[in-house]
């Protein structure tokens, strides 16, 4: 799939805001968040890979966070809860709303999502994990 004209608008919509995009295909792309100085993972580097699929837009792209994370509704390795992406997507939105609705989600848990990580969960809980997840990061970085 050629690169069309819609992937070329919504990657410039995404370099607007900051964020940096390295494309490894036509099909596939790495995005390097960038978020704002009081996110809670300003800093932090997180990266995420998009792979636009045989069918795209009407059909969601799949989207893997690539960085370790300490998130309620993410596994440490950056998975997400199946059917995550898949269940936001509508076409008409594009990815630029995909990844501000990701950048949402990174700074403000919810509970409309699975929990894979309980730490982190218990931890929101008990008012923690922003600490939590700070030194968590400090941690990766060693």
């Amino acid at each position: 799939m050629a690169m069309n004209e819609a992937l070329v608008s919504e990657r410039t919509r995404l370099e607007q805001q900051g964020h940096t995009i390295i494309t490894l295909t036509d099909t596939e792309w790495i995005i390097v968040l960038k978020l704002h100085p009081r996110h809670l993972y300003a800093g932090a580097g997180i990266t995420l890979r998009i792979k636009f699929v045989i069918g795209y837009p009407a059909t969601a792209p799949q989207v893997q966070l690539l960085s370790p994370i300490h998130h309620p509704n993410f596994l440490p390795n950056g998975t997400a809860p199946a059917g995550l992406f898949e269940s936001m997507w509508h076409a008409c939105l594009g990815v630029y709303c995909y990844v501000y609705y990701l950048v949402k989600l990174l700074d403000k848990p919810t509970k409309d999502l699975a929990v894979l990580n309980h730490v982190a969960s218990k931890e929101l809980k008990s008012g923690v994990w922003k600490e939590k997840c700070l030194q968590y990061m400090i941690d990766e970085e060693l």
